[in-house]
């Protein structure tokens, strides 16, 4: 009888449909195209509370990369530098371009070798749309400078105003999109992404310790296929 049961069992998960087994969220494209990066912060940047800094004079933030070179980010996390560190590569990679939207989000354009995983599939400027009220969200972050990055899930709140005079980062959009979605420092410029898989915003800052904060995103069409093709 326990041979006939473990035979059932066997035959029983053969035939079980994939849609029906666990998905490991670190195996989704967008897991894979999420990165740390770090690099070296100026001397006179050192107190600059903008970026997650790391022993030895450097920050840390989070990315995506979105093209072959390019590497999706916050603006605020661009202090300047020459060169960025991608996880635990043992070269540095140098800084050839950079796209940015006008709402704290850049692209980075980078040498080295390929991103074999890109998160490009999943915006498309012309059909991008804000999730609805109340819709799941999920990140892959690199908070605190872990890597690899950790997958946490959330959800969409809504928008609202924000006074010009308190200073929006790198963005000038005065609609804050407000996610309920735990974040901590280091976490900026990860992608956000709706219950669909596209993306929705990156990370720009954190809002009474509980909350997320982001803006639109608003690169051009041309913009994106420059970063898909450099």
């Amino acid at each position: 009888m326990k041979n006939l049961i473990i035979a059932f069992l066997f035959l029983a998960l053969a035939v079980m449909p994939l849609s029906a087994m666990p998905n490991h969220p670190s195996k989704s494209e967008q897991g894979k195209a999420a990165h740390r990066i770090e690099f070296e912060v100026p001397e006179d940047q050192i107190g600059n509370d903008q970026v997650y800094l790391i022993p030895e004079g450097r920050g840390a933030c989070s990315s995506s990369a979105i093209g072959p070179h390019a590497l999706l980010t916050a603006e605020h996390c661009d202090l300047g530098e020459e060169y960025l560190t991608v996880d635990n590569e043992v070269g540095q990679r140098k800084i050839l371009g950079r796209i940015k939207d006008g709402e704290d989000h850049m692209i980075f354009l980078v040498d080295g070798s390929k991103f074999k995983n890109t998160m490009a599939a999943d915006y498309d400027p012309d059909t991008y749309v804000l999730p609805t009220v109340g819709e799941k969200v999920f990140l892959f972050g690199d908070g605190a400078a872990i890597w690899p990055p950790q997958y946490r899930t959330g959800y969409y709140m809504g928008s609202t105003q924000v006074d010009d005079s308190t200073g929006a980062d790198a963005s000038t959009d005065t609609t804050l999109l407000l996610l309920d979605l735990n974040i901590i420092p280091g976490d900026s410029g990860s992608a956000i992404y709706g219950s669909d898989g596209k993306l929705v915003s990156l990370v720009t800052y954190g809002v009474g310790g509980k909350f997320c904060g982001s803006y639109k995103m608003a690169f051009t069409w041309g913009q994106i296929v420059q970063a898909e093709s450099f």
